[in-house]
């Protein structure tokens, strides 16, 4: 178990692996590992997937709210121009 994850590291450092070789490495020492530790490692990676997976859907929400509140102000002095001012903007420009 201790080589397989010195090889890894070691031909990391020293060499650059192509992607298959990498996911070799992975897999014994996956393999390696009692059926606990297997299981513990699928559950943190299920949990830091889903912590990525709200972070991005927060990012998202975070871009959309500010979208919502500048038509919202838009919205608003359309209303104060227009309603309350009785002003004809687009008579004004097109007119």
């Amino acid at each position: 178990m201790l080589e397989a994850l010195r090889g890894f590291f070691e031909n990391i450092i020293i060499d650059v692996l192509p992607g298959d070789v990498i996911l070799q490495y992975v897999d014994q020492y996956f393999i390696q590992q009692s059926e606990l530790n297997q299981v513990l490692m699928v559950v943190g990676m299920g949990v830091l997937s889903l912590l990525g997976i709200i972070s991005v859907i927060k990012g998202i929400l975070k871009k959309t709210a500010g979208l919502i509140k500048f038509i919202l102000l838009l919205a608003i002095a359309y209303y104060v121009v227009v309603v309350v001012l009785n002003i004809d903007v687009l008579g004004m420009i097109f007119g």
